[in-house]
């Protein structure tokens, strides 16, 4: 019992040693994490995965104190550390990239809704059709197979998945989810980020920035202020207003000659046409 005692004790002294030397700690979640794609995630994750007992864990943190024993409080279930030197949202920028299509299994909760298209299957008419029509699927027999015919959502977000449900996903060769390391908090200098606050939508963030720029772009634009990413558009408008307004003044140059002459030309003949006067070229 000393002896097991003594183990556990020298764990969470050399796990505290190692943590109190990491810059950033991220924990991440455990459960239904496959183990081939977690041991695959080791080789190009830039830190060090600690996987141990959660009781080794807790008390690691607890005794390292400043902000880590708060970590630990909000940690639940089975979950693992990371530690790292990269940035906790590029981190999960980075993760979420690697996250690889799965099948459901029973007992998983929904994250979204998961509806079959309309489409030919590869199930032959039978137990699969009952199956199918159980849930609200229509289909019709069709060269030997099976067509559903209409849309149908036969798991709403929120529910967990039935044994029927993910034997027919899998038998139809769906993978409606995704597996991959998802954060569920990281501390970086004292301060705590929970896991929503690491999610990042990329899409949508470079979307806010594009319209941020655009509407920055603009308003230097048309309030004439100068810069390296107005000054061609400026010089152009300032070079547009300037040919404008020399042609209606009359003003000749060496770049509007030309033009000048023609409507010079074109008024003539106009003045021309209305006191009936023949003009020869």
């Amino acid at each position: 019992m000393r002896a097991q005692l003594k183990l556990k004790v020298g764990m969470v002294d050399e796990l505290v040693t190692k943590l109190s030397k990491a810059k950033i700690i991220c924990a991440f979640n455990l459960q239904g994490l496959p183990a081939a794609q977690l041991k695959d995630s080791r080789k190009w994750l830039k830190g060090e995965l600690v996987i141990k007992p959660k009781n080794i864990l807790k008390r690691a943190l607890e005794k390292l104190g400043n902000g880590f024993k708060e970590l630990g409080a909000q940690l639940n279930g089975s979950y693992g550390l990371l530690l790292s030197n990269v940035d906790p949202f590029k981190l999960s920028i980075e993760l979420t990239n690697k996250r690889i299509p799965a099948f459901v299994k029973e007992g998983m909760i929904a994250k979204n809704d998961i509806t079959l298209e309309a489409g030919p299957t590869s199930l032959m008419p039978g137990p699969a059709m009952t199956d199918l029509t159980s849930l609200g699927v229509k289909v019709s027999p069709k060269g030997g197979k099976l067509t559903i015919t209409d849309p149908a959502t036969i798991v709403k977000a929120g529910n967990a998945i039935t044994k029927k449900v993910s034997d027919l996903l899998f038998k139809l060769n769906i993978k409606p989810i995704t597996t991959g390391i998802d954060l569920i908090a990281a501390i970086e200098d004292g301060v705590i980020f929970s896991g929503e606050h690491l999610i990042v939508n990329v899409e949508a963030i470079m979307n806010l920035l594009m319209t941020a720029y655009n509407g920055a772009l603009n308003l230097s634009y048309n309030t004439g202020i100068v810069n390296k990413l107005t000054i061609e558009l400026l010089l152009r408008k300032a070079f547009s207003e300037a040919s404008n307004l020399a042609r209606e003044a009359c003003i000749i140059g060496k770049d509007n000659a030309g033009d000048l002459m023609l409507i010079a030309k074109a008024k003539a003949l106009a003045l021309a046409s209305v006191i009936n006067l023949e003009v020869r070229e």
